[in-house]
């Protein structure tokens, strides 16, 4: 019903990794063809964290909900702002 909206907070979730730590959450070290070719987009399941910049714990929890694989478990825009907010 909601798949749109998780797309959507994926998306999003990948650009604040990008603007936090400049770079990408998936296949950061491989070409737009390998990532391509290798599907790793589709088959990340892991978000690793550098060690710098510092970012707060909430900062990441909210990455990795918003970067969760399965969209159905994914969070949708209200939640976040809900979890933001607090």
């Amino acid at each position: 019903m909601f798949a749109f909206l998780q797309v959507d907070v994926w998306s999003a979730g990948v650009m604040f990794y990008q603007m936090l730590f400049g770079r990408r959450p998936f296949g950061h070290d491989q070409t737009q063809e390998r990532i391509l070719r290798e599907d790793t987009i589709i088959n990340a399941r892991r978000v690793e964290f550098p060690s710098k910049p510092a970012v707060s714990n909430e900062a990441k929890v909210c990455l990795l909900l918003s970067l969760i694989s399965e969209s159905s478990v994914r969070l949708i825009p209200f939640t976040i702002f809900s979890m933001l907010c607090l």
